[in-house]
């Protein structure tokens, strides 16, 4: 049994205000995998899914890819289309597992052959490493058919694609790697239409901000705390801790920031912990507006 404070905190706590609320129209979920995991049925209905679809409900294609276990991408590509397709859908929220572990199967016949540098990663290791580095290559493949196809989509589409967590077949290796960089995930922005042409690169940044550059990126309606988050993102802030920041100069204390930008940071928190274990006394319009 898996068991993380978060699963049981946000399925009761006061505020569940997220990126959801933008949307008036169908907000879906598809996760090719089971739904017991993380307590994800009770977390999704409390934030405000309308529909989840995973394994055995919901989810029509499984292929694999491979020898694999996992649902490959270009399958979950079809589900996701699916969805996408249909008039009544705003937001689409998608986990793939195609590259979680088991990484004891391989791929037959695949062109792409990955070299592994034995000074850094174990030798007696590599096959798990291998298989894994022929995964993420298909994956790209199936990224770019994705983008292609929302590209020929009417609808305007906004596609946020990150990673939540590095593989397993990195555990315990964190002294081969210096400061964050075995716990930093890719991730990026496309909008179709030929929107968003800027190019966005930052590196280092906590997924908090995600939306607000989203938002900022494609000249959508910015509620009160978004804008204090594209404010912290502004005045280059990466991420927040609970007596620190971090920036492109790296972490620094509260002590070294100025006292202008700790005002805004310490405003951050205050918002933060008001919503999630105060009294939740900032009206809901502070943090979301429908727009679409």
């Amino acid at each position: 049994m898996v068991v993380t404070p978060y699963s049981d905190f946000y399925a009761d706590s006061k505020n569940h205000h997220t990126v959801l609320d933008f949307y008036d129209k169908n907000k879906i979920a598809i996760h090719p995998y089971t739904a017991h995991l993380y307590n994800r049925k009770t977390v999704y209905d409390a934030i405000g899914f309308d529909a989840f679809h995973y394994l055995n409900h919901g989810i029509r294609h499984t292929d694999k890819l491979g020898n694999h276990t996992r649902v490959s991408d270009e399958a979950l590509n079809k589900d996701i289309l699916d969805a996408a397709n249909t008039d009544d859908v705003g937001l689409i929220h998608i986990l793939s597992m195609q590259n979680h572990s088991p990484y004891n199967r391989n791929i037959p016949g695949m062109d792409y052959k990955p070299q592994i540098n034995f000074e850094v990663y174990p030798k007696k290791m590599q096959k798990g490493l291998f298989n894994y580095l022929q995964g993420i290559h298909a994956s790209d493949k199936a990224i770019a058919d994705l983008v292609h196809a929302l590209d020929q989509s009417d609808k305007e589409v906004n596609l946020l694609f990150y990673g939540d967590h590095f593989p397993s077949v990195f555990r315990g290796m964190e002294h081969q790697f210096k400061g964050d960089k075995l716990h930093q995930t890719p991730w990026f922005i496309y909008m179709n239409k030929d929107r968003s042409q800027k190019g966005i690169q930052l590196e280092g940044m906590s997924p908090a901000f995600f939306v607000p550059v989203l938002l900022k990126e494609g000249n959508y309606y910015v509620s009160p705390f978004q804008g204090l988050m594209d404010t912290l993102l502004t005045k280059g802030v990466k991420r927040i801790g609970n007596n620190y920041i971090v920036t492109k100069d790296g972490k620094l204390n509260d002590s070294e920031i100025s006292k202008d930008l700790l005002a805004i940071v310490d405003d951050y928190r205050m918002v933060e912990y008001d919503a999630l274990f105060g009294h939740n006394w900032l009206a809901d319009d502070f943090y979301t507006k429908t727009i679409r």
